[in-house]
């Protein structure tokens, strides 16, 4: 909702569903199927496990399956969520890319409004992020979007990470936020908009959820 998304009828796969949140968000907003990836096992939410719409990979790394694993599951998914932990988000990016579909359509598809644009001005500003790395405008078509939750504590070194493995310092929350957007922009995604997340993370820990959309 932060994003002005369009759920309803799209294809989604979360990466690293652990509880299942991303995905009952999804599901609940009409998302038809959801591919779930998690290395753990049983922690996904029960009745999120009846549902139909749910097809679970659990003590699967996503980052280690190969193009042939991939392109057996065709997933050709048009939203992806990614919740990853104790691993930097840029080192999913590479198999993130392989399992959208080819078939573009018109981003307008995908939102409500123009709220994504207007979602991350204020963070951006307070935070000083490189205006740079962000699309100044939605492109007019494209594969998908894909929803990235940034934990600082995941993208820095140890000498960043305070006590008790919380994050604190502005400058480094910056750091691990534009460590991110570097990354997906090299790789060729067009990052478009980024709010803090309304759920604070382990131990308190300020996260970020980044929008992107792709463009293959």
């Amino acid at each position: 909702e932060g994003f002005g998304l369009k759920v309803k009828g799209k294809r989604a796969v979360d990466v690293g569903i652990s509880t299942g949140g991303f995905t009952d968000c999804l599901l609940q907003h009409g998302a038809i199927k959801v591919l779930g990836f998690d290395v753990g096992y049983g922690q996904t939410d029960w009745q999120l496990r009846q549902n139909p719409a749910l097809t679970l990979f659990e003590k699967v790394n996503f980052r280690k399956l190969t193009d042939e694993e991939l392109g057996k599951m065709n997933m050709s998914a048009e939203i992806v969520v990614m919740d990853v932990s104790f691993i930097s988000s840029t080192l999913m990016a590479d198999n993130i890319l392989k399992i959208f579909t080819k078939e573009k359509r018109s981003t307008n598809d995908f939102f409500c409004s123009s709220t994504a644009i207007k979602a991350s001005e204020g963070l951006m500003h307070s935070m000083k992020l490189n205006s740079s790395l962000f699309e100044a405008d939605l492109p007019k078509l494209c594969n998908g979007i894909l929803v990235t939750l940034i934990k600082p504590q995941f993208e820095l070194g140890k000498e960043k990470i305070g006590k008790g493995g919380i994050v604190k310092n502005e400058e480094s929350l910056k750091e691990s936020i534009e460590k991110v957007l570097v990354c997906y922009t090299v790789k060729g995604l067009y990052n478009i908009a980024i709010i803090q997340s309304p759920i604070e993370g382990a131990k308190g820990n300020r996260e970020f959820l980044l929008l992107s959309v792709i463009i293959l």
